[in-house]
C-alpha cells in the first residue's frame, strides 16, 4: 500500500500587495507607539529624579523640626500670671496715685493683682483723718472705682507713732 497524503488546509493563496502593505503599516505603527511609550517613561524617570533632587535641596534649607515642648499646668499658670503682672497699666496707676496722694500720706508699697484689677496700697499717715480722707479720695478719682480700708495699726516702733494702713483699690478695666 502506498501512503496517502491528505492536505486539509486547502490551497494557499499568495498574499496580495494590499495585505502586505497593511501589515507593514500596522507593524510600523506598533513599533512607533512602543518607541513613544519608552520615551515617555524615560522622560518620567528624568522628571522624578529632578523632583527628588529639588526636594533634597529644599530639605537641606529647612530647619530641623523642633520637638514639642510640654509644660506642666502649674508652670503655665505661673507664666500666665507673670505675663498678666507685666501687662499691668503701671503708668496710669502711678500717675493717678501721684495726683490723688496728699503730702501727709507716705506710700510704702504697692501690690497689684492683675486678674482682679486690684491694687493693695500700704501707706502711713500721722492721723486717722488723713488715712480716711485718702481712702475717700481713692474712691472718687478715676481710674479707681472702689477703695476699701483693709487694715490699720499704730507703728509703735517709730517715735512719731505713725498710723500704718492698707487699702485695696479696684481700678476699671479700660485703662
Amino acid at each position: 500500500m502506498t501512503p496517502v497524503r491528505i492536505d486539509f488546509s486547502g490551497a494557499r493563496v499568495p498574499a496580495s500587495g494590499w495585505a502586505l502593505l497593511l501589515f507593514a503599516a500596522g507593524a510600523a505603527a506598533c513599533i512607533g507607539t512602543a518607541w513613544r511609550v519608552s520615551n515617555f517613561s524615560l522622560d518620567e524617570s528624568r522628571v522624578m529624579a529632578e523632583m527628588a533632587r529639588a526636594q533634597a535641596a529644599v530639605n537641606v534649607r529647612l530647619p530641623a523640626p523642633v520637638a514639642p515642648v510640654v509644660i506642666a499646668e502649674d508652670r503655665v499658670t505661673a507664666i500666665n500670671g507673670a505675663i498678666a503682672e507685666l501687662n499691668l497699666p503701671w503708668q496710669a496707676l502711678f500717675s493717678s496715685l501721684e495726683r490723688i496722694k496728699p503730702n501727709n500720706i507716705a506710700l510704702l508699697g504697692l501690690e497689684p493683682n492683675g486678674p482682679k484689677h486690684l491694687l493693695r496700697i500700704s501707706a502711713e499717715a500721722k492721723q486717722a483723718d488723713d488715712m480716711l480722707d485718702f481712702v475717700r479720695l481713692l474712691r472718687q478719682q478715676p481710674p479707681f472705682v472702689d477703695a476699701l480700708l483693709v487694715k490699720h495699726e499704730i507703728n509703735t516702733q517709730d517715735s512719731n507713732r505713725p498710723l500704718r494702713f492698707s487699702v485695696e483699690a479696684v481700678w476699671k478695666d479700660d485703662l
